[in-house]
């Protein structure tokens, strides 16, 4: 588990970060590239029927978000969802500082 978990954090790691924030300060948005294989994206997507899994579910069309439903891992968060957090949080803290100097 923890060289799968490892993997997760080099490709986070491996991103094309100074293009990804210039994007951000550009757009507020950026999209990276590919971070998790297939059979990591259907482990992830079979979570999804599992209620216990999450502690809260939103419809997105009852704030006017748009269609679909998202929901936020309740405890314990699995952990190559946590260690993709902590590789992001790791990139996107000093862009957050950044930001919020900027904007006083």
């Amino acid at each position: 588990m923890t060289n799968r978990t490892d993997s997760l954090t080099a490709r986070v790691e491996a991103q094309d970060w100074p293009a990804l924030v210039a994007e951000l300060d550009a757009t507020g948005c950026a999209q990276t590239g590919p971070l998790l294989t297939a059979d990591e994206c259907a482990r992830v997507t079979a979570m999804w029927d599992d209620e216990r899994r999450f502690r809260s579910t939103i419809d997105m069309a009852r704030y006017r978000f748009g269609k679909g439903t998202y929901r936020y891992f309740g405890s314990p968060v699995p952990e190559g969802i946590t260690r993709l957090r902590a590789a992001f949080y790791h990139r996107l803290l000093p862009v957050a500082r950044d930001w919020a100097q900027r904007l006083g």
